[in-house]
């Protein structure tokens, strides 16, 4: 017999297989669990404590950019969820609970860090890089070697192109012969 199961086989610490036979093995995963189960008390309008607040607060921070908690938790929650947790938090931050505002405005920001790290396209910036678009999309603007001349005159030229005007169509009779 299995140390860890007693005589019905049930594991000593309530699990079926014995200790820790419910593991997730990453603990993202328990702490996305956990925030998810804040934020539906928060959708729901349970009792939500001042820890629990930060304790969401500091899962969001602690885990931005960390894709197992990030989907773990928006896939829990679900989008209606989602889309009602940020609703509740705005409402509080504005309205009902304005003494509180940072707070809820961070919660804010840490879940749509959450919602961009669930999201994030392969091979992309996390964040955007400063500078002019061009060099974050890899689309050059023509310069004066790959088009001949300056790229003011390529501008003034395609300005000033006109498009030829549409002849008038007439219909003609024809006499016949």
């Amino acid at each position: 017999m299995d140390s860890n199961r007693d005589a019905f086989g049930k594991g000593n610490d309530g699990t079926l297989n014995g200790f820790n036979a419910d593991a997730q093995g990453d603990i993202e995963v328990y702490e996305a669990r956990n925030a998810e189960e804040i934020a539906t008390r928060i959708n729901s309008g349970g009792s939500v404590s001042a820890a629990d607040y930060a304790e969401l607060d500091r899962s969001f921070r602690d885990n931005t950019g960390n894709k197992a908690f990030s989907q773990t938790f928006l896939s829990g929650l679900g989008p209606d969820g989602t889309i009602t947790l940020t609703d509740k938090l705005n409402d509080r931050a504005l309205h009902s609970d304005k003494k509180k505002s940072d707070r809820y405005q961070n919660l804010q920001k840490g879940l749509a860090n959450t919602v961009a790290g669930a999201t994030e396209v392969p091979g992309s910036s996390p964040t955007p890089r400063p500078g002019p678009r061009s060099s974050r999309s890899g689309w050059q603007a023509p310069t004066a070697s790959s088009t001949g001349s300056s790229p003011r005159a390529w501008t003034r030229r395609a300005s000033t192109r006109r498009e030829p005007k549409p002849t008038r169509c007439t219909a003609t009779s024809r006499s016949s012969a």
